[in-house]
């Protein structure tokens, strides 16, 4: 029973995609630290805040 995904009807699950590793980390590895920085719509807006 364990392991074992049960689709009686053939639907679309997520059962692949949640037992796929996590990518998040790598994924924010790629950016720079302070990407906000660069932006100056961001900088303005805190600074009206």
């Amino acid at each position: 029973i364990f392991g074992h995904a049960v689709n009686p009807l053939g639907k679309r699950a997520a059962t692949k995609l949640l037992r796929k590793k996590l990518i998040g980390e790598h994924v924010a590895q790629w950016y720079p630290d302070d990407i906000k920085r660069d932006d100056p719509e961001v900088m303005a807006r805190e600074e009206k805040e």
